[in-house]
């Protein structure tokens, strides 16, 4: 029979809130298991893999996607029932231990924690890639405010001197 965690554990494994276990657990119902979904019963109950698709929820989160990408992303992802990522790097490790382990060059016969964390690989160099953009942008944004800083300060000297010249100011 598979473990089952109540609410304030869960949390805790998380390093989130009840709350946010609750809200998420309402949010995206629909990729959890029935017993995580809010209802009839008196208290949720997580299994290993709520708390797989819930680590993934929380890594798309720090990558600064909204409900709704979320949401695609947990629909093209499948989750195996006994498959628990506790942290992206045992995840990868073990996908690798798995790919070697396999004799069959063919990819599709893969397991699905491979599949996974390859997926959780992709996702993490796209947002690093938006993050780089993000920051050479905002480089070069500040390079830009600085040139035109400059210039304007060069401007405004050359004002103050062309009214010192008319005015007098040097003899």
């Amino acid at each position: 029979m598979p473990a089952n965690y109540p609410t304030k554990y869960t949390a805790n494994r998380l390093n989130v809130t009840t709350n946010t276990v609750r809200n998420w657990s309402e949010q995206y119902a629909d990729y959890l298991s029935a017993s995580a979904r809010p209802g009839q019963q008196s208290e949720r109950r997580f299994t290993e893999r709520d708390l797989t698709v819930f680590e993934y929820i929380k890594q798309l989160r720090s990558e600064g996607l909204k409900e709704d990408e979320i949401k695609q992303r947990l629909s093209e992802t499948s989750f195996a029932d006994t498959e628990v990522l506790s942290s992206s790097e045992n995840a990868l490790q073990e996908a690798a231990s798995a790919a070697l382990a396999q004799t069959s060059p063919d990819v599709t016969t893969a397991t699905p924690a491979l599949i996974v964390a390859l997926d959780d690989l992709e996702r993490r160099f796209e947002a690093l890639e938006r993050s780089v953009g993000k920051s050479q942008q905002n480089q070069r944004d500040y390079v830009q405010g600085v040139a035109v800083g400059a210039l304007g300060m060069g401007v405004l000297v050359m004002i103050l001197i062309g009214l010192a010249v008319l005015y007098g100011g040097f003899r």
